[in-house]
């Protein structure tokens, strides 16, 4: 199933040119941030091209793709450019709540960079968990 503007479709013959990616509540809950601190945050921090962030996936997508839309609060706020993926990599984090570390053994990874593009207009999607494949939304 590919994510369209305003549509899904099942038609095998649209070739997938992003992935949809929600953060899920507890995201924003685990650190004490409102939405509109991690927009700040997460605009800010993605504005060139070498600033990177790590999405941790269970399941890589198996089609190349360009772009990653993030969605949270109900609507797909960002697109990211989609750098690569990597299977099975450990992590380290020193940027949980409080500063805690964060450990993720043996994770998949979907390795994004800016610069982040904001959503020119609302586009209301409901979260998921996992990916959807997409065409260009924006």
């Amino acid at each position: 199933m590919i994510i369209g503007p305003g549509k899904y479709s099942k038609d095998q013959s649209i070739i997938p040119e992003g992935i949809a990616l929600t953060l899920p509540k507890m995201f924003f809950e685990d650190r004490g941030w409102t939405y509109a601190d991690f927009e700040k945050y997460f605009e800010r921090f993605m504005q060139g091209e070498d600033h990177i962030w790590n999405f941790k996936l269970t399941n890589l997508p198996t089609h190349d793709v360009a772009w990653a839309y993030i969605i949270f609060d109900g609507y797909i706020q960002f697109r990211a450019n989609v750098v690569m993926y990597e299977r099975n990599k450990s992590k380290i984090f020193n940027d949980g709540p409080n500063k805690q570390v964060r450990e993720f053994p043996s994770a998949n990874w979907i390795i994004l960079s800016g610069p982040a593009i904001k959503a020119p207009y609302e586009f209301p999607q409901k979260g998921f968990q996992g990916f959807r494949y997409t065409t260009k939304l924006f």
